[in-house]
This record gives structure tokens, C-alpha cells and sequence, in this order.
């Protein structure tokens, strides 16, 4: 099954008429290399939605606040200071449903003992279709959810 997604980024709301609102810019920015694209705002980095082979799922992380500080926890990918290490698929933020066609695309831990895992899916990114960048900016992608 493959799913299109689409991720619209904007810079915020002010309550401040339209010629007193500062701009605010969007950068989204693609890294084949690195498997990732780089979300900022303003210079700032909001967010990255990660797409390499070796997770299960695509994910955006960190997500960061607008003062910096991390809305993510970071085990298991960049574990910090008391982090709980339970929940291995709970890491940064994803798009997916627990059942689908009979298949978990949620859980996707690799604690799963192998005579099950044939109930479980992936995730895979397949394109990335559109990034786009200014005043808002988009990132479409598709992806492959496979068993």
C-alpha cells in the first residue's frame, strides 16, 4: 500500500495587524545523504522528519519549542538525563495506525519476539515529493506500508 503525506509548516499566528507582523521564514530543506529533511524557522531548527532504512517508521524529530527547548523526549534515538527507556516506538512524533488490513504499523519495537513478527509492518519512504520553503513551507512525501 503506498500513502502520500503532506506536512504544511506555517510560521505562526499574531494577533498584531498584518504591516507590524515580523516575517517569519520557513526552511525545508532535503539531505539524501543523510536520509532526513531539515525543518527551520527563522535560522532556527523546529524540526526534522528522519527516513533512514534502519527505523521502522518515518519520524519527526526533535521537535523543538520556539525558545529551543526539546518537546521530544530523546531515547532511544539521542537518549538524555532521565529519560524513561520504555516504549522504544515512541520516539519523536509519526503518522500510522495500529491496525491496518490486520497489520500493527504502530508498535514496530524491536523487542518483538520473531514468531510475531510477520504481524507487524514498515513504514518505508518511497519519494519525497515536494519540499518547499518561504513563509510556510511543505514537505509531501510517499511512503510504502509494507509487511
Amino acid at each position: 500500500m503506498r500513502i502520500f503525506f503532506t506536512i504544511l509548516f506555517y510560521g505562526g499566528c499574531y494577533l498584531l495587524p498584518a504591516a507590524a507582523q515580523p516575517k517569519t521564514m520557513i526552511s525545508v530543506t532535503d539531505i539524501p545523504a543523510e536520509q532526513k529533511i531539515v525543518v527551520t524557522i527563522n535560522g532556527q531548527l523546529f524540526t526534522q522528519l528522519l527516513y533512514a532504512d534502519t527505523l521502522s517508521k518515518p519520524v519527526l524529530f526533535p521537535i523543538l519549542a520556539a525558545d529551543g527547548l526539546p518537546i521530544t523526549r530523546g531515547f532511544p534515538l539521542a537518549p538524555r538525563p532521565d529519560d524513561p527507556t520504555d516504549f522504544p516506538q515512541h520516539l519523536g512524533m509519526w503518522m500510522n495506525y495500529e491496525k491496518v488490513n490486520g497489520i500493527d504499523f504502530w508498535n514496530n519495537a524491536s523487542a518483538i519476539p520473531r514468531e510475531k513478527r510477520h504481524l507487524y509492518g514498515l513504514i518505508k519512504t518511497k519519494q519525497i515529493l515536494q519540499v518547499s520553503s518561504g513563509e510556510s513551507g511543505t514537505l509531501e512525501y510517499a511512503a510504502d506500508w509494507i509487511n
